[in-house]
């Protein structure tokens, strides 16, 4: 995990006080989902996204799809390349 990603508080709390670390990393998360939830409410509201969300949704399937075809690609040209 990433302590810098945890709120500050926790991590402060969670070093003085030994008894409260097993519950840090769990608050720490539900504060994390709980904000994100908040923020897509928020974003899905606007009504250019509702209108286009689909077409957003399927773009950010779309682009890291393409990263990873691209990536293939270029590893099997070096490996191909690699062999006499």
């Amino acid at each position: 995990m990433d302590p810098l990603a945890w709120p500050g508080h926790l991590v402060v709390s969670g070093r003085f006080m030994p008894f409260l670390r097993p519950f840090v990393p769990f608050v720490a998360g539900a504060l994390r989902v709980g904000s994100l939830i908040t923020l897509g409410w928020a974003f899905g509201n606007v009504p250019p996204v509702k209108a286009n969300l689909s077409l957003i949704v399927w773009t950010m399937i779309g682009i890291p799809g393409v990263v990873v075809l691209v990536g293939l690609l270029r590893a099997r040209r070096r490996t191909q390349q690699a062999v006499p």
